[in-house]
């Protein structure tokens, strides 16, 4: 007896194509692009084409970001439809989870975590195709800043805004006390920073430039190297903030963020969204310790970026990690 295809089979292989076909328009894309940006002209050459080199570079950044989008959307879906493949196993198991469940909480009283936490996500897409799982970087020359673009900065307050721009220009400390916390100073009290800026100035030296100084604009044309948009919409998956970051190996390209229902969010929801999510857009990827800024989940009452996270970055910057997971328990 031959078993037949399912639909979800059908889907998932179809959306798999498709999202080849957009890793593979999002190569040739970003390759464009940089040609584009590294390109030397004579003078008067350059001053024929400079509006329609601009037009171009500006037509290649927005389908880029358009393609980012469409791979993230379209991976979500593959990972739902993946998942109904066992729905069925799991409404048979169910019940008997939901009695032995209940049981538990009854003789044991079981202490479930209903702390508020923010669920975050990111996303690496390397030109060569390969994933990256160690350390990456931005490649600047020596004083380069980074453009940072806040799109859609209408659909907040000013008030959001300067707690966006707080959360990377800020130099201000913050004490926090935490036993568990490494590299604290013997009192148990180790200095925070509310902005990636004051945390990035507390490392002097470093094999590959840090991006020490940050313009930050507002503008709805995608340039820059880091892409802030705030939506209206509510993900699908419950996400607070997405980062899609493009490297060339583990040079750090372009990284685009997305905050979803910006105009929900109150002050120190938005800061504390783009201080973990600019922590990827910087190099750093997922801590296990769920009290520490770049876990996961931003479920810690102090959520700024601590010596642990600097360590990182200090690590990235010098070539040293191997892992994925830092500032771990």
């Amino acid at each position: 007896m031959q078993l037949k295809h399912s639909s979800n089979d059908d889907s998932i292989k179809h959306l798999r194509e498709h999202l080849d076909s957009l890793n593979i328009e999002l190569k040739k894309t970003s390759e464009r692009l940089q040609l584009l940006e590294i390109e030397n002209e004579p003078m008067e050459v350059f001053k024929e084409n400079a509006r329609k080199r601009e037009e171009e570079i500006y037509k290649l950044i927005r389908r880029r970001l358009e393609v980012s989008q469409d791979i993230i959307k379209t991976r979500k879906r593959i990972q739902k439809l993946s998942a109904k493949t066992i729905l069925k196993i799991e409404m048979v198991i169910l019940p008997v989870i939901v009695i032995l469940l209940a049981y538990y909480l009854t003789t044991n009283q079981l202490l479930v975590d209903t702390s508020p936490q923010i669920k975050t996500g990111y996303l690496v897409e390397n030109l060569h195709g390969e994933s990256i799982y160690t350390w990456t970087h931005w490649n600047l020359a020596d004083g380069q800043d980074l453009t940072v673009n806040i799109v859609n900065s209408d659909y907040v307050n000013p008030d959001k805004i300067a707690s966006i721009k707080e959360a990377i220009l800020s130099t201000e400390v913050v004490q926090v006390t935490r036993s568990l916390f490494e590299n604290e100073s013997p009192n148990g009290i180790a200095p925070h920073y509310k902005g990636w800026k004051g945390a990035l100035e507390q490392i002097y030296a470093s094999k590959y430039n840090l991006p020490k100084d940050f313009t930050v604009i507002e503008s709805e044309r995608g340039e820059g190297n880091i892409i802030i948009t705030l939506s209206k919409l509510k993900d699908e998956d419950g996400y607070g903030g997405y980062t899609k970051i493009i490297t060339d190996g583990p040079q750090l390209l372009k990284a685009f963020v997305t905050i979803y229902e910006a105009d929900k969010l109150d002050n120190s929801q938005i800061s504390a969204i783009v201080r973990h999510e600019f922590g990827y857009a910087l190099g750093l990827k997922h801590s296990s310790d769920p009290g520490n800024l770049m876990h996961e989940a931003i479920k810690t009452d102090h959520p700024y970026i601590s010596p642990c996270d600097i360590d990182g970055i200090q690590s990235s910057y010098d070539g040293k990690v191997t892992s994925n997971i830092l500032c771990n328990t």
